[in-house]
């Protein structure tokens, strides 16, 4: 599994790349958010991890961005400062997991194996042109 983690934490970063290499992933750090949209325009990922607060951005903006672009991309957002607030922008902005940081080995495992059964689980297969799809009402 291809595995992008974007933090401005180089021991965070350090760490959930060890960790995933030692699990047999594939994992591209980014420091930035500009970086992973520069290396997402090129590549594919099956595993995003986020951290909440960038240097400069909003990881949830940048989660957001993956998964219009991505929608197969399993998107999670971390962070260190857990709020019902932020919880709630990432889950409605494309995140598919919020998790708070510090990140433990069986937590990482745990977030790899959803992710790699949603990869298994998703359908690419565009939706039809707008008028094929019934029309709903409210009753």
């Amino acid at each position: 599994m291809r595995v992008i983690v974007v933090d401005d934490a180089p021991d965070t970063c350090a760490f959930l790349r060890a960790v995933f290499i030692a699990e047999g992933h594939a994992c591209e750090i980014c420091y930035r958010a500009e970086d992973a949209d520069k290396y997402l325009s090129d590549h594919n990922a099956d595993l995003v991890l986020v951290d909440v607060y960038l240097a400069g951005t909003n990881g949830i903006d940048l989660v957001k961005r993956i998964r219009l672009a991505h929608p197969s991309t399993y998107a999670v957002v971390m962070t260190a400062h857990v709020s019902l607030e932020t919880a709630a922008q990432s889950v409605t902005d494309g995140a598919i997991e919020y998790v708070s940081k510090p990140l433990t080995i069986d937590q990482i495992r745990a977030i790899a194996s959803r992710a790699k059964e949603f990869q298994t689980h998703t359908v690419q297969e565009p939706l039809p042109p707008a008028e094929e799809h019934p029309k709903s009402s409210i009753i």
